[in-house]
């Protein structure tokens, strides 16, 4: 008896996985709406060099489903990789990381390659709940001569 509530409850949180699981609801679907950046990941696929990498600015971000190498700092990219900065809300400045801010001295950022005003950033698996959005930017970057 004592199980009850907690099964209940673990019932309602599960309910949403349920037409996946069955087969109801594409697994497309289903990633767009519960994996963060999911969207997004697909189509920087579509247009970034085989040997991009991102680096992020200003967001924390689930990198499993990414098919491009992400960094979170630029000390630790590879030289050989084409780097584009991954950012959220257009800030005009990078995020306070002193690492970040003075390796950046050596690049420069160029063109916008990609722009989703209305990326999932933030997942909630709890039914009923929004998820978190920003927008979306990622760069070209130029190391400087």
């Amino acid at each position: 008896a004592l199980i009850l509530p907690w099964l209940s409850l673990q019932s309602y949180y599960s309910s949403s996985f349920i037409p996946v699981s069955l087969g109801l609801q594409n697994k497309s679907e289903f990633y767009l709406d519960k994996i963060a950046l999911y969207e997004d990941y697909q189509n920087l696929d579509r247009i970034l060099p085989p040997n991009a990498a991102l680096l992020i600015d200003g967001i924390r971000i689930n990198s499993v489903y990414s098919s491009r190498p992400v960094y979170l700092n630029l000390v630790d990219v590879p030289p050989d990789k084409s780097l584009f900065l991954l950012r959220a809300n257009s800030r005009t400045e990078l995020y306070k990381r002193d690492v970040l801010r003075e390796t950046l001295l050596d690049y420069e950022i160029g063109e916008k390659v990609y722009a989703n005003p209305n990326a999932v950033t933030q997942v909630y698996r709890v039914p009923g709940k929004t998820n978190g959005r920003k927008n979306l930017e990622v760069f070209a970057m130029t190391r400087k001569e």
